[in-house]
């Protein structure tokens, strides 16, 4: 008989438990839209898979025995569990249950994006959006090993790869950054690039995105810029750290202007010549889609 035990299913789970709640077969027969002759067969059968009584049946009402009412209990819990794995494993599917783990490069990043990240959490509210806020070079590792479901980062490294999809999501205007202190603190733009000729220049290093440094260093040197002495650093806040107490300057986009606080920095746009972007992209791995990441994906369309 207990070989038998395994056949139930969650089906004969709930007719149970339905007969248990009302203690009338009658009443639990017409619940579960079934005939009151296949409720007592079904209840029938279970005992006999089972080895022991669910019930001992009076002319009007049925009691549950000792082992009935245990089992009544752990076939609740079992039910409620399954049902919430089938609405989980539903949200999954559809992409309004889960978690998103997103990478960026510096908090300005993160802050830049933020009115993005809070549309899709008020779209889909019980998907858990973990945003991470990483150094350049650690994105191909972690992305790699499926730390994270997205970055947000430069595209160059990652264009090549097959398993990688990029879509660009940004492509924002550049401007010179320096102290206020600075001598270009003075003007209020800057003719061309070239007039930084001398100056020291505070860049993210090539670390981990080589592709990214040398497709961006090409870009402002293609405008005549000539920078004999560069300084690398790991990531956005040190070049903010190092252009409020020394007299480095920085090409930044101008997006972060609008973070930093006033006084603090001064932005120069550049008035002459081709415009220099900085592309931002949205960096994933195309093997391993999941739907919570495509419906954040719809609130970071191309450009």
């Amino acid at each position: 008989m207990e070989k038998n035990r395994n056949d139930l299913d969650i089906r004969s789970l709930k007719y149970f438990i339905v007969a248990a709640e009302h203690l009338n077969f009658t009443s639990a027969s017409k619940e579960c839209f079934i005939t009151q002759t296949a409720m007592s067969m079904h209840i029938a059968k279970m005992e006999e898979k089972l080895g022991f009584k669910l019930f001992v049946r009076g002319n009007r009402k049925a009691v549950l025995t000792p082992a009935g009412a245990e089992f009544y209990r752990q076939a609740r819990q079992i039910v409620r569990m399954y049902d919430d794995a089938v609405t989980y494993g539903t949200g999954i599917a559809e992409g309004t249950e889960g978690t998103v783990r997103v990478l960026v490069t510096s908090y300005m990043d993160a802050l830049h994006y933020s009115e993005r990240f809070r549309a899709f959490s008020r779209a889909c509210p019980a998907v858990s959006l973990e945003i991470r806020i990483v150094e350049p070079r650690e994105i191909g590792s972690i992305l790699r090993q499926r730390g994270s479901d997205l970055a947000l980062c430069w595209p160059y490294d990652f264009e090549l790869y097959e398993e990688y999809g990029t879509r660009i999501v940004d492509r924002a205007p550049v401007c010179v950054a320096v102290n206020p202190r600075h001598r270009l603190a003075l003007r209020d733009e800057l003719p061309r690039l070239a007039d930084l000729e001398g100056e020291r220049v505070v860049v993210i290093g090539e670390g981990g995105l080589p592709n990214s440094y040398h497709t961006m260093r090409a870009r402002v040197l293609e405008l005549g810029f000539c920078a004999p002495s560069i300084v690398q650093v790991n990531k956005l806040e040190e070049i903010l750290m190092r252009l409020e107490t020394g007299d480095d300057i920085a090409i930044l986009p101008r997006y972060i202007e609008e973070l930093t606080a006033p006084g603090r920095l001064k932005f120069l746009p550049i008035r002459d010549g081709a415009p220099v972007t900085f592309d931002t992209a949205a960096v994933y791995n195309e093997r391993h889609p999941g739907a919570a990441l495509a419906r954040l994906l719809e609130f970071f369309p191309g450009v």
